[in-house]
């Protein structure tokens, strides 16, 4: 055989080989890809549930901070009311003016907790739907109710991220 036709089989041969290695490559890189693909979009909802979770739990300790803030006004509540029966209903002016306070208190713990419950919503730290659902009435009452009305006006709003809330889901009807 002649050399020159011994260098094009020689590069022919060369040739296909490096065509092998790259269709070899590609093939790999594609199924690198997929995987890669397919571990991002589990990942993705391994987030995705991890965020719900979180969303939950950030739901749960709203509902049981309320919870525990009611708890203690029925508490306090059920000592005026034992204490009015004991006494006759003859209980010291001073007294009932703490009794009060404390009242005031919880109310403005009660707000408080709704207030930054609605910033969660607001800042979408929350499910919204399921949020709404939970405490959409509750809500209405307390800026509704005449006895907070002071806290909710539009020019004095402490608690605007409730405000914003109700406003929300009363103007959407």
């Amino acid at each position: 055989m002649e050399p020159a036709a011994t260098v094009a089989i020689v590069s022919a041969a060369v040739s296909i080989v490096s065509v092998i290695v790259s269709i070899v490559s590609i093939v790999f890189a594609v199924k690198a890809n997929t995987r890669a693909n397919y571990l991002s979009e589990k990942s993705n909802d391994v987030g995705e549930a991890g965020n719900l979770s979180a969303q939950a739990s950030l739901h749960l300790e709203y509902r049981r901070a309320i919870q525990q803030v009611r708890q203690r006004s029925e508490a306090v509540m059920l000592a005026v009311a034992a204490m009015q029966a004991g006494s006759h209903g003859d209980l010291p002016a001073s007294y009932l003016s703490a009794a009060a306070n404390v009242v005031q208190a919880i109310d403005e713990d009660l707000r408080n907790i709704y207030e930054e419950a609605c910033g969660a919503y607001l800042d979408n730290k929350v499910d919204k739907v399921r949020f709404q659902k939970a405490f959409r009435t509750e809500i209405r009452q307390i800026v509704e109710d005449e006895a907070h009305k002071e806290h909710f006006s539009d020019t004095h709003c402490v608690h605007r991220a409730m405000l914003n809330v109700y406003k929300e889901w009363n103007h959407s009807e």
